[in-house]
């Protein structure tokens, strides 16, 4: 069968003070009518069998409300935050467990995607590529702009729609990224994979060989409680790590990129919302009630309160019941350094 994984532990904290460690980023309504986390499991419905949503214990009242159709055991709670690599790791191994020839597409739960339709129709490329040649297979997003918060992907070229993978490049500066550009052979990094499940657990095991009989022992366990004890006692031991950096950078020779033009966006952070947000003649994207005289290029929430503006302009404001948050559009990546100090009533 095909098993789609969403990853839905994030703390989404780039979206303070809307965004706390109770409600994160997959759970708001920031685009749209549903949340980031339906969105994703309604894109995923019609091309898998069965949805999984790995995530953390303390968002379980948002994951019983999310779908009906997800049974509590495809709900995994993660015993701690440990990266990617040990949450995809055990999602593998419990997919194991129930289908040994299963195929996993794994996806981000808080992503925005315009078009669904081309999304499923180049999962659906993707899950047959892996059945026929049973190899990695991730979606590269064609760059719009020299992005330097993304990790970038370098491919040889596309045929068929199709192309071998050469590396996974990390997070660029600014000068690396127009270069990348202008080469024609990179592509965004979305963090949407399609594998075996089988695949992926032999090769998390290959390149992080000191977790290899953690791994093991994961999979054999059942579902009972004191399972649950184990599991929590073997997942603190596994290397705190992605995906990406311990088996995709290893492993590009069996690694296949298909392009994707989905109008995909990780909405990493409040300034990205004005691609996204209705905006006035001057530019001022918001979900609020808004007054503005000559103010240009504002991102403006308010949940209750009119928002008004005068002589400002490239700033984020927001504003909750609790908190207000101000600051330049271009500081937006600082409110991570600023949750650190919050006190821990406002987190």
């Amino acid at each position: 069968m095909i098993h789609a994984i969403v990853m839905a532990g994030g703390k989404g904290t780039r979206f303070w003070p809307l965004s706390r460690a109770v409600r994160a980023k997959q759970f708001l309504r920031i685009v749209g009518d549903q949340t980031l986390l339906e969105q994703t499991i309604s894109r995923a419905k019609n091309v898998v069998d069965q949805v999984w949503i790995v995530g953390n214990a303390c968002h379980a009242p948002f994951f019983d409300e999310v779908d009906p159709l997800l049974t509590p055991d495809h709900i995994l709670y993660e015993p701690e935050g440990r990266n990617t690599a040990p949450c995809i790791g055990w999602a593998a191994a419990e997919i194991l467990k129930q289908d040994p020839n299963g195929v996993m597409v794994v996806l981000p739960s808080d992503h925005c995607i315009s078009d669904p339709q081309e999304f499923q129709r180049l999962i659906q490329v993707a899950i047959e590529l892996v059945k026929s040649e049973n190899c990695l297979v991730t979606l590269g997003i064609k760059p719009t702009f020299p992005h330097t918060g993304f990790g970038y992907i370098e491919t040889k070229g596309i045929e068929n729609e199709v192309g071998q993978v050469v590396r996974f490049r990390e997070k660029p500066n600014y000068d690396t990224a127009v270069r990348f550009i202008k080469s024609g052979h990179f592509y965004w990094n979305a963090g949407i994979f399609v594998w075996k499940a089988r695949t992926i657990f032999d090769l998390i095991k290959t390149y992080i060989p000191e977790d290899a009989d953690a791994y093991d022992q994961i999979l054999s366990l059942g579902n009972d409680v004191s399972d649950y004890v184990q599991l929590a006692s073997l997942f603190g031991t596994l290397q705190k790590i992605s995906i990406d950096f311990s088996v995709m950078e290893q492993a590009v020779a069996v690694t296949r990129i298909i392009p994707a033009d989905i109008g995909w966006d990780d909405i990493g952070s409040w300034s990205a919302l004005e691609n996204h947000w209705p905006k006035d003649e001057s530019g001022n994207a918001s979900r609020a009630d808004v007054v503005a005289v000559n103010s240009r290029n504002n991102v403006v929430y308010s949940q209750k309160k009119l928002v008004a503006l005068i002589d400002v302009d490239d700033l984020v404001v927001v504003e909750t019941d609790d908190a207000i948050l101000v600051l330049p559009k271009r500081s937006d990546q600082k409110i991570r350094e600023l949750y650190e100090r919050l006190p821990q009533g406002y987190q």
